[in-house]
């Protein structure tokens, strides 16, 4: 849970030089696709209409924070002596290091510390020798509104935000960073959901005889008996726990945060002189009106920019979190108990019933209800919203001011306090020559068919061991002892002094032939 929290910050280059003044954050964002993440070094230069940066690194020192994990979204701040002006460009690639360098780029933010001014350059392709067009550097340009407003573009972006913030189940795992919904109050909603489906499977079941009678049209498969009756309760049970626990979700969300935003810090040094240099930036006229309106309104830019008024969004009291927590303890406990006193008047059939049906309802949800509210919500506003404003609100959405309980995780100049010392790193990070590139692509191509071959015999054997369960798993345990000995009593007669079967056929042969 610590290092989870750790991830939320934004991590300062380690080539970063601490007197400059003019800063830009750098958001990554790393695909879903299977082994999307990279083991290799980064690197990237921004081109402006200005300036252009080296290359640098993008690398954390602690060595605890992991980057371009499968999912991940990475904040780095990138400083330099002069502003950039307006970002035209993004040259993007890695060192094709590590025991998995292949790395699929979703996207790119970068965002102007000085301006707030954000540019997206989207990627959604693969840097890796051994996929799509084998290359590990790529230049990317900034994505027009048109190309924000695509289908694909807007139905990715929703998916990846539902599916980490509004899939109960998997949120768990892979919650938003800075979401207030936290990782115990997403746990307690399930916990929740899963003990009251218990109680509501087991009221379906608390009448009717003990026997097979009442369960419905039965597919058996190997040792598990479902029925239909099986099906429909479980689906039913978790469609009857909805209401309440939806309840609960939704104060979590919207109870305030506990710390109050602090006051608002004044323009910085390099503001102050980045609106002088931006005023040589042909394509920042916006730009300097927004920095002339920032120093002299503050927060009223962005109204004026959208020309319109921004809804505050409905929160509640603090405290109803608690209320939130009782109803959990409350809904848990009763269910519980209830669960157990309907158990006591169970047999061994109607319980193997009820806890098939409970496990019916908690797989649905899981890998049903839940994808699927994610897909529609996603399909929905691709086709009807089709506003990337509202897609990108919160991507890449960082705070600046630590809350009461946070700490700077990087001092870097904790020990220089009474001096720096300016020594130039020698390192210039570069991409792999070519022959380095068809050595590694070759390479990399037997191993992923070396892994197919491995893939295909795992399914190969375990379509085997799925056949013989089928096969063989609904057979009587006594069918071989009962045919073993009708066999040994009448065809061997092993037990008796009767002739054998063979013995009385070939002697009847015989006769008959006589």
């Amino acid at each position: 849970m610590f290092q989870s929290f750790q991830q939320a910050g934004v991590t300062p280059l380690p080539s970063n030089d601490p007197r400059d003044l003019f800063g830009y954050e750098i958001t990554v964002f790393t695909g879903f696709d299977s082994h999307a993440g990279t083991t290799a070094d980064v690197s990237i230069v921004l081109t402006g209409r200005l300036e252009q940066t080296q290359s640098r690194h993008l690398r954390d020192v602690e060595t605890t924070r992991k980057k371009f994990q499968t999912g991940s979204i990475d904040y780095f701040l990138l400083t330099v002596p002069r502003p950039l002006g307006t970002i035209q460009s993004v040259r993007i690639w890695h060192n094709n290091a590590g025991s998995n360098s292949s790395w699929f780029l979703g996207r790119v933010l970068v965002r102007d510390l000085q301006t707030n001014k954000t540019v997206w350059f989207v990627c959604d392709r693969w840097l890796a020798v051994e996929e799509d067009d084998g290359q590990i550097d790529r230049t990317l340009y900034p994505a027009s509104k048109t190309e924000l407003a695509k289908f694909n573009f807007l139905f990715s972006t929703e998916v990846r935000k539902n599916l980490s913030d509004g899939h109960l189940w998997y949120s768990v795992v892979h919650c938003p960073l800075r979401s207030s919904f936290t990782r115990v109050q997403r746990l307690s909603c399930c916990l929740s959901i899963l003990m009251c489906s218990m109680l509501a499977n087991a009221m379906f079941y608390k009448d009717g005889e003990n026997g097979e009678s009442d369960s419905g049209v039965e597919v058996k498969i190997g040792p598990i008996r479902l029925s239909t009756k099986q099906i429909g309760i479980g689906i039913m049970s978790s469609l009857v726990v909805l209401p309440v626990n939806l309840l609960i979700i939704n104060i979590f969300r919207k109870a305030r945060a506990k710390d109050a935003p602090r006051s608002e810090m004044s323009p910085s040094e390099g503001q102050q002189k980045a609106y002088n240099y931006y005023a040589y930036d042909d394509d920042s006229g916006e730009d300097d009106n927004v920095a002339d309106e920032e120093k002299e309104g503050g927060g009223k830019t962005d109204e004026k920019k959208n020309g319109k008024h921004e809804k505050k969004a409905l929160t509640l009291p603090r405290f109803t979190i608690y209320i939130a927590y009782v109803l959990i303890f409350l809904a848990s406990t009763m269910s519980a108990a209830f669960t157990i006193f309907y158990s006591l008047t169970f047999g061994e059939a109607k319980s193997q019933r009820w806890v098939s049906s409970m496990m019916i309802s908690f797989w649905q949800d899981v890998i049903i209800s839940q994808p699927l509210k994610v897909m529609i919500f996603a399909v929905l506003f691709a086709l009807i919203v089709k506003d990337p404003e509202k897609a990108l609100k919160d991507d890449g959405k960082q705070t600046t001011e630590l809350g009461k309980d946070e700490e700077w995780i990087h001092d870097p100049y904790s020990d220089h306090r009474d001096g720096f010392d300016f020594k130039p790193s020698g390192e210039i990070p570069r991409p792999p020559g070519v022959e380095q590139l068809h050595l590694a692509r070759q390479q990399r191509q037997k191993e992923k068919q070396m892994k197919a071959i491995l893939k295909e015999m795992f399914l190969y054997f375990a379509f085997i061991i799925v056949m013989c369960v089928v096969a063989y798993g609904s057979r009587d345990n006594q069918a071989y002892a009962v045919t073993k000995s009708l066999k040994d009593l009448f065809s061997e007669s092993t037990y008796t002094s009767l002739v054998p079967f063979d013995t009385v056929i070939t002697a009847s042969i015989q006769l008959n032939s006589r």
